[in-house]
């Protein structure tokens, strides 16, 4: 599954912008053009947190609503709940929408000023033939036979009992169970973090399943007179249990000061039922170790994207890669080698990038160019266009038939070489 489109309305330095996607897709142009803004409202839409919105988020030339919408070549499963059981809505895109608050909610003071929603929309059908050509099968078999628009929201037959099941969009929320929806994971300037421990990194959510894997296995008993061996070769080292002058009077003071025993105080090296909690990645040799964030920042950079890669190819999960300007840190050489990655990928990649080395001009439609009036090219609208019976799409295709990368610059190809209106 991929992202295939997403619509933008009066967010940041975009008043209205929309944009095509291939599996691997470039945004190019000049600084402050709005190709992070991309990638940051793609994240924000597709993500299930909680969405933090400032003014600043809103574009100054309006004062409309603040909507993205992200659009996925593929449609998956809402599992909206139902008393003791789910109902499952098909769905191919989500929103996320936002306006200012008219008043306090409620009469309340210090109310939120902004009202943000974030939902999946459901697909519209009279009938299940409606779907002929499509596998729904890796889905589930269990959709409802139909599923319309209301003046309420929307209503489809149970499964079971077939009575009427009706729903609005605050029902399709992104904090609902989904299948075959993809995990999108937004790469920043600061992604080296990543393979860091920290708030909700890459490295924190592996630490918690190794944890909870180490956890749902353990023998107690076995576990606790491993740590007593541990813990008593590591502290006796520097420490002599029977004289230790630090932890004995302390335990001491407290048992007289609150009356407690405290004969098992220790200085403990690591947490027993959670002994991944501390852990780093490093280079070890010997006793010597080198921590990833002292690799270098292009090392630590691709140990983050390559673990993100390998551990979705495990789970057999959907993957959308969003990445701010790949090449930093990077040789030209690793550059390349790296978009050849992206282009391998079974995941969709999305990025932007200031570097030839990441951009084929013969694949034209996937580089999207950003200007100064925030505007895109090509545009899809223009793209559509016919021109002597054929759509302007098609004609431009040809392209790739004859462009030679390495004789011409790629921001003139792309400037220059499309037909005259695009």
């Amino acid at each position: 599954m991929a992202i295939s489109r997403i619509e933008i309305n009066n967010f940041r330095c975009f008043k209205k912008v929309d944009v095509d996607f291939q599996k691997c897709h470039a945004l190019i142009g000049e600084n402050g053009c709005g190709k992070t803004t991309i990638l940051e409202a793609i994240n924000l839409a597709t993500s299930s947190g909680y969405a933090h919105i400032t003014e600043q988020d809103f574009n100054n030339s309006d004062e409309g609503d603040l909507s993205i919408a992200v659009y996925f070549d593929k449609p998956f499963l809402c599992k909206i709940p139902d008393g003791y059981t789910t109902q499952d809505i098909l769905c191919q895109s989500v929103v996320f929408s936002a306006h200012r608050r008219k008043q306090a909610a409620g009469g309340k003071a210090l109310s939120d000023p902004f009202v943000t929603e974030k939902y999946a929309v459901p697909i519209l059908y009279n009938s299940k033939d409606d779907f002929r050509g499509i596998d729904l099968d890796t889905l589930s078999t269990k959709i409802p036979d139909k599923v319309l628009k209301t003046d309420q929201g929307y209503e489809s037959p149970r499964k079971t009992t077939n009575s009427v099941f009706k729903f609005t969009q605050q029902r399709l929320s992104l904090q609902n169970d989904f299948i075959n929806y993809p995990n999108v994971f937004y790469f920043d300037r600061e992604r080296e973090n990543e393979a860091s421990t920290g708030f909700n990194t890459l490295l924190s959510k592996i630490i918690k399943d190794l944890n909870w894997r180490y956890r749902n296995k353990w023998i107690q008993a076995d576990v606790v007179q491993k740590w007593e061996d541990f813990y008593s070769q590591v502290i006796g080292t520097v420490i002599d249990p029977k004289n230790d002058r630090i932890m004995r009077p302390l335990c001491e003071k407290l048992k007289d000061f609150v009356g407690i025993e405290c004969d098992n105080l220790e200085l403990s090296l690591l947490d027993i039922e959670q002994p991944f909690l501390k852990s780093f990645f490093s280079l070890r040799d010997g006793s010597n170790q080198i921590d990833q964030k002292n690799l270098g920042s292009g090392v630590s950079i691709l140990l983050a994207y390559f673990l993100l890669e390998i551990i979705s190819s495990l789970s057999k999960g959907e993957i959308v890669f969003l990445i701010d300007e790949p090449e930093l840190h990077l040789h030209p050489q690793l550059q390349t080698r790296l978009f050849e990655e992206f282009q391998k990928s079974s995941s969709q990649t999305v990025y932007t990038t200031q570097s030839d080395c990441f951009i084929s001009i013969a694949n034209w439609a996937s580089i999207s160019r950003f200007n100064r009036g925030f505007k895109n090219t090509p545009d899809s609208e223009k793209l559509n266009e016919v021109i002597e019976g054929k759509k302007c799409r098609s004609i431009s295709m040809r392209l790739k038939n004859f462009i030679n990368i390495k004789r011409y610059s790629f921001v003139r190809i792309i400037k220059y070489s499309l037909p005259a209106n695009v």
